[in-house]
């Protein structure tokens, strides 16, 4: 027999992203020498709910830009901050 127990809604969760993708800029050289690049991102955060439908989050983000060695100079250009909603 399987007992079920009702368990208190939680006030706050953790959240964690990691996303890939394409980029155009024009940021050029020495971070990038080409307009095409490849970014990966990263975060990490809490959401703290005061209503069931509204909630205090903050994140910390990374992100990297870099055309993979396809074209030299290719030093990347990396950026990070920290986002209160």
């Amino acid at each position: 027999r399987l007992g079920v127990t009702k368990v208190a809604a939680l006030k706050g969760c953790a959240t964690f992203e990691a996303r890939t993708g394409l980029s155009g800029t024009d940021i050029g050289a020495p971070d990038l020498s080409t307009v095409f690049n490849f970014n990966i991102q990263a975060g990490a955060g809490a959401h703290y709910f005061i209503e069931a439908d509204k909630a205090i989050s903050v994140q910390y983000r990374f992100m990297h830009l870099s055309n993979a060695d396809i074209e030299m100079p290719n030093e990347g250009v990396d950026s990070m901050g920290v986002v209160f909603t």
